[in-house]
């Protein structure tokens, strides 16, 4: 299993009715696995661009200059299914989550389309569950790729990048603009 170190992380604390997010900045060294790991929570920002990732109700990804207070930016992340069992590892060692977002109380879906295109956007957590459980590719939250569903008849993997909008694009370890960082 692959070890992930964690150098910030915020441990997500309780939504209230209020919608008041409260957290607690915690520090962590130790191995983490998808069935140690808390529920995370807060902005997913863009290496390359520096913006943050949000969301709207509609189903919309896009990226938007990270402002506190805007829950459309706030993201949880759980390494729970949606009966509170913990994700297995990915078969390379990654953590599985699922990213739901605050404000839509929608999950990041990603999966493989029609003419062999992936698709990117938030959605139901329980329609189709296994497009919406995102593998966290990366030594922890501070450089983290978010891929998503498998296509076996290319095999090929896709991850969520962004530069002045969110698209789906293949895999590759050397983009920046695939990585994201939890703040």
């Amino acid at each position: 299993m692959k070890r992930v170190v964690t150098q910030r992380l915020r441990r997500l604390g309780r939504w209230t009715a209020g919608g008041v997010f409260a957290a607690a900045v915690t520090l962590a060294v130790t191995p983490v696995s998808s069935a140690q790991a808390a529920d995370l929570g807060g902005f997913l920002k863009n290496h390359k661009t520096g913006k943050c990732l949000a969301a709207n109700g509609a189903g919309n990804l896009y990226v938007w200059p990270c402002q506190a207070g805007n829950l459309e930016e706030v993201w949880l992340i759980s390494p729970r299914d949606n009966n509170g069992n913990p994700y297995k590892t990915a078969s390379d060692g990654y953590g599985r989550y699922r990213l739901i977002n605050r404000a839509s109380g929608q999950c990041l879906v990603m999966a493989w389309g029609t003419n062999n295109q992936g698709f990117a956007k938030t959605g139901s957590c329980t329609e189709r569950p296994e497009t919406a459980v995102i593998d966290g590719v990366g030594d922890g939250w501070d450089a983290v790729q978010l891929r998503g569903w498998h296509n076996f008849t290319s095999n090929k993997q896709i991850c969520v990048a962004a530069n002045t909008s969110v698209y789906p694009q293949e895999c590759n370890d050397k983009n920046g603009y695939q990585r994201w960082r939890l703040n």
